[in-house]
């Protein structure tokens, strides 16, 4: 099991007994649930930090001592370059606000901003496959539909997006605001507005 906090630590805790495992922090705000896919857990903070981390990794014996010493020569400039941290796959500061969970598909990771984007980044790099750019605020989480990525704006407007090339498939506005994010089910879209109504989209 992965937690991430509001400090910043990363918690990888054994499911079975609830005992940790490995515990590191990355200096960024974890505040959304992790994407899990194999054995990486993909974490996102509201500044815009992406973080892929092996959720396996354990805590080995002073190693901690060695990578504090280490990071704090850095600061001192007596070495170069940061220690890495343990179990890190990569990271990604994308400099864009996100506010809600990630998704995933055919290799890729999907995270909307809040300034208008929806990017989808390798799962093994980070780096951007595409994006769609110039949307409204996106607050709400992507979600995965057949070879579709669905994304909800915050000004009405539901988004169909090919999951390979990012091309817009199809696009329906229901002229309320929308921030929390839809749910899909068996087929249908429930969706949510601020205005206090509920709406099912086939």
């Amino acid at each position: 099991m992965t937690v991430g906090s509001q400090d910043g630590e990363l918690y990888m805790v054994n499911a079975s007994n609830g005992t940790l495992r490995y515990q590191v922090n990355t200096n960024s705000t974890l505040d959304k649930a992790a994407t899990i896919v194999g054995d990486v857990a993909y974490l996102s903070s509201r500044t815009g930090t992406v973080v892929a981390f092996n959720y396996l990794e354990k805590d080995v014996s002073f190693r901690k001592a060695s990578i504090w010493l280490r990071y704090h020569l850095y600061i001192w400039e007596v070495i170069s370059k940061p220690p890495a941290l343990p179990g890190l796959q990569w990271a990604r500061q994308l400099k864009e606000p996100i506010m809600a969970e990630m998704a995933t598909a055919d290799g890729k990771l999907f995270v909307a901003t809040a300034a208008g984007n929806l990017r989808a980044l390798d799962l093994k790099t980070g780096k951007d496959v595409w994006q769609a750019k110039g949307l409204p605020r996106l607050y709400s989480a992507p979600m995965i539909s057949g070879d579709t990525v669905v994304q909800a704006a915050s000004d009405g407007t539901i988004h169909g997006f090919n999951i390979s090339t990012g091309n817009e498939q199809w696009k329906v506005s229901i002229g309320e605001e929308i921030t929390a994010s839809p749910i899909l089910a068996e087929g249908v879209l429930y969706v949510p507005t601020n205005e206090g109504s509920l709406y099912a989209i086939h």
